[in-house]
């Protein structure tokens, strides 16, 4: 059996509550996936797909390596964060940005219409963000490959469609 006992925080910790300390684990899942598909779109061949593919890569490859960060991500920090619009905002703009970023390159390429990107790219990330938290609690029934090859042709439709109206 094991016997927990209560561990005092490191001297200028200033996590006071469970909440507190789980949204700065999260920030800084957040950051680092950040920079993997900062480093992964440096690297990646110009066309839209190939981009797209490249950045979801990245941001799957952290939770596929160690799904501890999944599992805090997805799951432990919105059971804990009470405001969790306020913890949606915070770690979601980040990747929204990046986005935002990419999209504004390949308007100026030429590559897709031009338009405002800003519900399109909250659309997209919440429906990567789902596709991952099925992904992590699937037990393996969808490879992580099958679930990128999917978002892929969701973002690259999203992307290309001209204005219907």
């Amino acid at each position: 059996m094991t016997t927990w006992r209560r561990v005092r925080p490191p001297r200028g910790c200033t996590f006071g509550r469970k909440e507190l300390l789980l949204l700065d684990v999260d920030a800084r899942i957040v950051e680092r996936t950040a920079d993997r598909i900062r480093c992964a779109l440096a690297a990646a061949p110009l066309g839209v797909a190939d981009r797209v593919s490249a950045g979801l890569h990245a941001y799957a490859a952290g939770f596929a390596q160690d799904p501890r960060t999944g599992r805090v991500h997805f799951f432990e920090v919105l059971a804990a964060v009470a405001d969790s619009d306020t913890h949606r905002r915070v770690t979601g703009d980040q990747l929204m940005e990046l986005f935002l970023t990419e999209g504004a390159s390949w308007m100026e390429q030429g590559l897709i219409p031009r338009r405002d990107l800003t519900i399109t790219s909250g659309a997209l990330l919440g429906a990567t963000r789902y596709a991952m938290t099925d992904w992590m609690i699937s037990d393996g029934a969808y490879p992580v490959e099958q679930v990128i090859a999917e978002l892929v042709r969701l973002y690259v439709l999203a992307l290309g469609m001209p204005d219907q109206r």
